[in-house]
């Protein structure tokens, strides 16, 4: 279980996360069909999925922002003159 964790830790996280949600979701989405009015359901369905969409593009700028520096790092360290560095940073912005 040791070496699992080691090489896939983000994908044994995932399947846990999954392990626990999957079954809480499926309880409470049988529990609100009995329980609460048909549109409820889909109200809180389409939250979900816009809170989803939300985090996700947080996630892409984040990648992004990160993939930036460390192209404006990697351009820096081949040619350390501050040219290079101007340039390389002009071009990350155009």
């Amino acid at each position: 279980m040791l070496k699992l964790w080691e090489t896939n830790a983000p994908l044994v996280i995932l399947i846990a996360i999954l392990i626990v949600v999957v079954p809480l979701l499926i309880f409470y989405l049988v529990k609100a069909k009995r329980e609460h009015p048909k549109g409820l359901i889909a109200a809180a369905l389409s939250n979900m999925g816009e809170r989803f969409g939300y985090y996700i593009m947080n996630a892409v700028l984040a990648l992004v922002n990160a993939t930036e520096e460390s192209f404006r790092d990697l351009a820096m360290a081949i040619d350390t003159s501050q040219g290079a560095a101007e340039r390389a940073s002009h071009a990350m912005l155009d």
